[in-house]
């Protein structure tokens, strides 16, 4: 049980007594990002174990727990004590059955003005774009409770440094082709004195390029296939003019409209080139990778 932190002194002393109450036996971790009140002490006087983070940041935390904590799962919750404990065990329960390798706890009931409106809205936007970019129904992405397997946490590598980390944990997920699994839950309104560290817009930018930079990266023919055929067809139909009076005057009148044409095909075909290349050599790494797994897997014969 991983609980980054960084300042929640007023909710962090609950958060850990609800689940050291519903996860009887499970080790409590408090993953510390530098807090400057009183969160480490009372996390520890709650029943945790507290580490505090190098870097900082809940991407950082993320990422440093999942190198140096060894578990066979790992169930990630926010410390502002606004997901239920009691939901804890069914957010594991897919992974303990072997029907998921990830569960995800979808903010579907949620208490009202725990959410801001802007938030809402920008949840969705990005969920959206998941699901528009990878074909999923996905509800929730951005959603701090979730587990993952110890093969998932162990095959993945994290970039991100800051709240974007959720996207980047579903979508190197949904790469590696592993299972995902959305468990609806409550989401509750901060406690009195506790306040948010997610900014809308800033956090919210960093979000959404996150998502096209991971689109980039692991889906580069359709990335920059799809800005290729956009510019392409921009060109052709601005050439076309230029084509028309061509064969009915002789004479290329329209010269902007010639030179803009010009330009938007032959960058629509350096696009798909850098698409095609950057796809071949996924998918060489791909299957490099896949070489170095087998074999790491294969027992060693004995004389």
């Amino acid at each position: 049980m991983i609980i980054p932190a960084l300042n929640e002194e007023e909710t962090i002393s609950k958060v850990v007594r609800d689940f050291k109450r519903e996860m009887k036996g499970a080790e409590i971790i408090v993953y510390d990002g530098n807090s400057t009140d009183a969160t480490r002490r009372k996390a520890k006087a709650a029943g945790a174990k507290v580490f505090v983070q190098k870097g900082r940041g809940k991407g950082t935390a993320m990422r440093e727990v999942l190198e140096n904590i060894d578990t066979d799962i790992y169930l990630f919750v926010d410390a502002d004590d606004t997901y239920p404990a009691e939901r804890a065990k069914d957010i594991i329960a897919p992974i303990l059955n072997g029907e998921s390798d990830m569960v995800v706890g979808t903010r579907a009931y949620r208490e009202r003005g725990a959410m801001s409106a802007l938030h809402v809205v920008g949840n969705r936007i990005i969920t959206g774009t998941i699901n528009l970019c990878f074909g999923m129904r996905f509800k929730d992405v951005l959603s701090g409770y979730r587990a993952l397997s110890k093969e998932v946490a162990k095959d993945l590598y994290l970039a991100s440094s800051g709240f974007e980390v959720e996207t980047e944990l579903t979508i190197n997920t949904l790469i590696k082709k592993y299972r995902i699994v959305e468990i609806p839950t409550e989401y509750r309104c901060r406690p009195k004195g506790s306040a948010s560290k997610l900014g809308s817009f800033a956090d919210g930018y960093i979000i959404f390029f996150t998502i096209l930079s991971l689109f980039r990266d692991y889906r580069p023919l359709l990335f920059f296939g799809t800005m290729a055929a956009t510019l392409f067809t921009a060109g052709g139909i601005i050439g076309l003019a230029v084509v028309i009076e061509w064969l009915q005057t002789g004479l290329v009148l329209r010269i902007p409209s010639a030179i803009l044409s010009t330009l938007f095909i032959l960058t629509a075909i350096q696009l798909a080139s850098v698409g095609m290349s950057m796809d071949m050599m996924k998918n060489n790494m791909t299957r490099l990778n896949y070489e170095i797994k087998k074999a790491n897997k294969k027992k060693p014969i004995k004389p």
